[in-house]
């Protein structure tokens, strides 16, 4: 009976034993996850998901860009190596938010001389001003004609859901736009 006394107090010792080890490394496993869990959060908060997009154009290293959500067109620049010296950042727009997928063409300024812009201007008249499709504001798009406040927001927004056009004759896509506008303003725009 004293052997039976002994081995059940052997046995409660080594259950005990047993259930502190297993419950201090359950501890260790679960504060490890947390940290990890706590860790990826944070760097998810403060870079959110990633965006890719392409940089084409007067850039330094054209090509695919990883950024982070909330990035800009000045960021995806930047991460192509910044613009060349003929790049014209006027005629893109450097604070818009990216969205993924998203293509950004950095334009050359004209080199022609200013003997062959005046010749230019004076034989084109006043539609030798191009109004880029791709990167315009609103009120760029409102001053082309028959396109007033509300159609140039619906370009904007055709644009920032399906990309940018890749013709000007992709702009008929945009509801309200038909033929006869196209037509009248289709010598003033560019891509």
């Amino acid at each position: 009976m004293v052997e039976d006394k002994g081995r059940f107090w052997l046995i409660i010792g080594l259950s005990a034993l047993v259930v502190a080890v297993s419950a201090y490394h359950y501890w260790q496993k679960t504060a490890v996850r947390e940290f990890e869990h706590s860790s990826n959060e944070a760097v998810l908060t403060e870079a959110g998901p990633e965006l890719i997009v392409y940089v084409s154009g007067a850039v330094n290293h054209p090509g695919v860009i990883r950024l982070a959500s909330g990035a800009r067109v000045l960021d995806a620049i930047d991460g192509a190596g910044g613009l060349l010296p003929t790049g014209d950042a006027a005629k893109i727009n450097m604070a818009q938010p990216l969205r993924d997928g998203m293509q950004i063409h950095v334009p050359a300024r004209d080199t022609k001389s200013n003997t062959a812009g005046a010749e230019q201007s004076q034989t084109a008249g006043p539609a030798a001003e191009r109004i880029n499709i791709n990167t315009a504001g609103a009120q760029e798009l409102d001053r082309l004609p028959g396109i007033g406040p509300s159609i140039a927001e619906k370009i904007i927004q055709y644009r920032e859901s399906n990309g940018n056009f890749s013709a000007i004759e992709d702009l008929k896509k945009v509801p309200g736009i038909g033929e006869s506008k196209y037509n009248k303003m289709k010598d003033r725009i560019g891509i």
